[in-house]
């Protein structure tokens, strides 16, 4: 899903080899919620799964390297 596209834009991402980015997302399969439009990011609140109940959550998100999001909120 990440190398190939990568590959063909020419672009150092989808891999966590040497000298790649390190984005990568680290999700607990586990755990468990619900969907809620009101954590969206994005300024739209359009999906067909709001309200639904859903297994795994992402826990941190790291781009460069860099924490950007840890569980769910950006860390201080």
């Amino acid at each position: 899903c990440t190398v190939n596209p990568s590959q063909i834009l020419g672009i150092p991402k989808g891999s966590l080899s040497r000298g790649c980015d390190a984005d990568i997302t680290i999700i607990d399969p586990a755990a468990a919620g619900c969907f809620d439009v009101t954590h969206f990011k994005s300024k739209s609140r359009n999906s067909p799964f709001n309200g639904w109940e859903v297994e795994g959550k992402a826990l941190y998100t790291i781009v460069k390297g860099k924490v950007i999001e840890e569980n769910g909120a950006r860390p201080e």
